[in-house]
């Protein structure tokens, strides 16, 4: 479906990798508009279960999206969206 969906996304530039020639990369924004599943996914119970302890049980979601890459596309190191701060363990 995630396929589908990025083949129907205007061919643009991504803010990762802005010089492209050739797209190699497309992010599908706001994917709760897009179908059941994706609803289905963010109430999940065990879902939950899972992101209460990290966020609260207040969390909220800002940006739900795919982001698909095609053959030859650059690499993007691993990161962090959001600072947040590091969890001190005993």
């Amino acid at each position: 479906m995630i396929y589908s969906l990025a083949a129907a996304e205007p061919d643009r530039a991504s803010h990762f990798h802005g010089d492209e020639v050739e797209t190699k990369q497309k992010r599908v924004w706001n994917l709760p508009e897009k179908g059941a599943i994706f609803q289905t996914m963010l109430s999940d119970p065990e879902t939950l279960a899972i992101m209460e302890p990290i966020l609260g049980d207040d969390l909220m979601l800002s940006s739900y999206a795919a982001n698909v890459l095609y053959g030859g596309a650059l690499a993007q190191e691993p990161h962090v969206d959001y600072p947040y701060p590091a969890v001190i363990r005993p």
